[in-house]
């Protein structure tokens, strides 16, 4: 009976010695785009304004998971594991898209859904990520699409932020306001188009 007692214990063992490890790993940090917050304001007058539908964010697949992604060399990524998005990242930049499309006061209005007369904004992110010589950078493209479906105008996208210190609260910083200048440049963008047309 002692010999199994030994056994039993000598076997826990390893697996107490693993889980007082597990117990001493942090639990991971988890971080939000810090995006400027809609300004409350009139709607432009409806002759002047283009609706706009923002579809859903495409992300490139290394991208889509929750842990934040840094460039360690030219095509090489690592996701971080205790660095992570604290909702998902395509809902963050959606978000933070049509927010800069409401405070845009050249007449853009996005709108919750596609109907009569409005345009439908589609955009893919190709880099949302630090990088090893030290910026942050966030590329892609955007479509704009008329209420009868046709392309008005598609842009790439790519704009690079330096990092002011080390870590991962910087890199977020770096990213969100990246993200602004994307999102600040699409809002210009449609606006062209809706005095254009």
């Amino acid at each position: 009976m002692i010999r199994r007692l030994a056994a039993v214990v000598a076997g826990l063992g390893p697996c107490l010695l693993l889980a007082a490890c597990a117990a001493s790993v942090p639990p991971p940090e988890r971080y939000l785009l810090m995006l400027p917050e809609p300004e409350p304001g009139p709607l432009p007058a409806p002759e002047t304004r283009v609706a706009v539908h923002v579809q859903g964010i495409r992300l490139a697949d290394y991208l889509a998971g929750s842990g934040i992604v840094y460039q360690v060399g030219p095509g090489r990524v690592h996701a971080a594991a205790q660095h992570r998005w604290a909702n998902p990242l395509a809902a963050q930049l959606r978000r933070g898209l049509r927010d800069a499309l409401a405070a845009d006061p050249a007449g853009v209005v996005p709108v919750s859904g596609p109907g009569p007369g409005v345009h439908r904004l589609a955009v893919v992110v190709d880099s949302f990520q630090g990088r090893f010589d030290g910026v942050a950078r966030v590329a892609g493209e955007w479509r704009l699409h008329g209420p009868d479906g046709a392309l008005l105008v598609g842009r790439r996208f790519r704009v690079d932020v330096p990092l002011r210190e080390d870590g991962y609260p910087a890199l977020v910083r770096a990213l969100s306001e990246a993200w602004g200048d994307v999102a600040a440049g699409i809002a210009a963008g449609i606006a062209d188009v809706g005095r254009d047309g």
